[in-house]
């Protein structure tokens, strides 16, 4: 586990396209891969580029990044019409507030977009994260390509 060492949330900007990535894949390699079947793992994987990233906030998605004051980047999350989207954490940065920090920040961004809810598609990795994070479930879990996934939302106050 990383040290709790203070934490910036800022924009994603194209450079950290890359390190995004690897966020993402670490993570679902490590920790979603217990509760999701190898080959939707590597399917997942095999999409999450940095290109698709980069393609993601060009149409207009609202990435996050958390970093440390080095720079290092450990964390990413999104709003995508009202929908928080690809939040993760990299293994070693869990537990430590940072995914906390980002849901704050992306819920932030929908207020100021003047939503009056977020909406999630859970892993069932996060689903008790989420819950912890005010989040309610708003159905049955569904069957995806990308495998179970449960709606989740939140009422913004």
């Amino acid at each position: 586990m990383l040290p709790a060492l203070p934490i910036t949330i800022r924009s994603f900007r194209p450079d950290d396209a890359e390190a995004v990535a690897s966020i993402v894949n670490t993570t679902m390699q490590r920790s979603n891969a217990a509760d999701y079947p190898a080959d939707v793992i590597d399917r997942l994987v095999a999409y999450n580029t940095a290109a698709k990233h980069r393609s993601l906030v060009e149409a207009g998605r609202e990435t996050l990044v958390a970093a440390y004051a080095a720079g290092r980047l450990i964390g990413t999350g999104a709003l995508d019409a009202g929908e928080l989207a690809t939040l993760f954490v990299l293994p070693e940065a869990q537990g430590l507030g940072v995914g906390r920090q980002l849901v704050d920040a992306i819920e932030r961004l929908a207020r100021e977009r003047g939503l009056a809810e977020v909406t999630l598609r859970s892993s069932v990795t996060a689903v008790e994260f989420y819950e912890r994070m005010g989040f309610s479930r708003l159905g049955p879990p569904h069957d995806t390509p990308s495998g179970t996934q449960i709606p989740m939302g939140k009422p913004l106050g």
